[in-house]
Order: C-alpha cells, then structure tokens, then sequence
C-alpha cells in the first residue's frame, strides 16, 4: 500500500472494510544506495514500521492510503523472511522489566 505521506508498506491483510484496513506485520520499503560494478544502483530494502509497538496488528484508515494492492507473487518470500527475522531479532531481546517482576 502506498501511504498519502509517501511511503510504501507491504503487510498481510487480516480485515477489510469500508473504512479501514487491519493488517499484520507491516514492512516499510526502504530505498537504499549502494555501489555495484562502480555505478550507484538503488537496493529496495523491508524494514519494521514500527520497533516499539505491543504488538503486531495495524489499522491503516482508508482516507490515509493513496492506493493498496496485492503484493506481486514474486516478493512474498522476501517479505516472509524479512518478518521472520524481525521476529527472532525481537525474541532475542530478553525478557521486559514487567516479566522480570513475575520471575
């Protein structure tokens, strides 16, 4: 989905109405330069849209969306593995203070 404020995110649709989107795990696209063979080229990068959320589910309101689509077949396994590894990235993390409390 394209955001009216510019960016592009990919996520997996959970509900769909009128008004609003409710998605898992959104993935911003980040447009990253690098040099390959001596030329700058333009490397497309997925990248949590948030760190700090409680948890996973987003509502994206409709008014705020320029356009949503469904993500091309050829890019879901990058998306699957750049979630996965968010994930294990945050379950890495340790225990919070709260959970430190209940031990």
């Amino acid at each position: 989905m394209k955001l009216v404020t510019g960016e592009e995110v990919v996520a997996q649709l959970i509900k769909e109405d009128d008004y609003e989107l409710r998605v898992m795990f959104p993935m911003i696209v980040r447009h990253m330069p690098r040099m390959m063979q001596g030329a700058p080229v333009e490397s497309l990068v997925l990248a949590p849209l948030t760190h700090f959320a409680g948890d996973d589910d987003f509502v994206f309101v409709k008014q705020q969306l320029i356009f949503y689509k469904e993500m091309d077949h050829r890019y879901i396994d990058d998306y699957h593995r750049s979630v996965d590894d968010f994930c294990q990235i945050q379950s890495n993390r340790g225990p919070t203070p709260e959970q430190l409390e209940e031990l």
